[in-house]
């Protein structure tokens, strides 16, 4: 779809909207939501239940600094603490702000740059 096409196709989603009244709004969740949301995902990514409640707050500093608290970031969150802790071969909880030197994590930080 071009831009032209894409333009139009919102222009006339938002007339209708302005016609008829209706809009769809999504609101954040609150904080006991996106922890049991987080829950869920640590949990279908196969974290142990002591490891989701270790993980609560490093939740909640992940969803602070993004400024959301919604299910998207919920299942960020809980894709990135799920990964490092499968990373750990002890499964020890590693900092969050420990710097890391491995290959696969210079990768990603070269790739963020732009």
């Amino acid at each position: 779809m071009d831009r032209a096409s894409y333009a139009a196709c919102r222009g006339r989603r938002n007339a209708a909207s302005e016609r008829f009244g209706l809009w769809i709004s999504f609101y954040p969740f609150d904080q006991e939501a996106y922890l049991k949301i987080v829950a869920h995902w640590l949990q279908s990514f196969g974290c142990a239940r002591d490891e989701i409640v270790r993980a609560e707050r490093d939740a909640l500093n992940w969803a602070l600094e993004r400024g959301s608290r919604s299910g998207r970031v919920a299942w960020q969150f809980a894709r990135d603490w799920a990964g490092r802790q499968l990373a750990v071969p002890d499964r020890q909880r590693r900092p969050r702000s420990a710097p890391s030197t491995s290959p696969t994590t210079a990768r990603k930080r070269s790739r963020n740059v732009a």
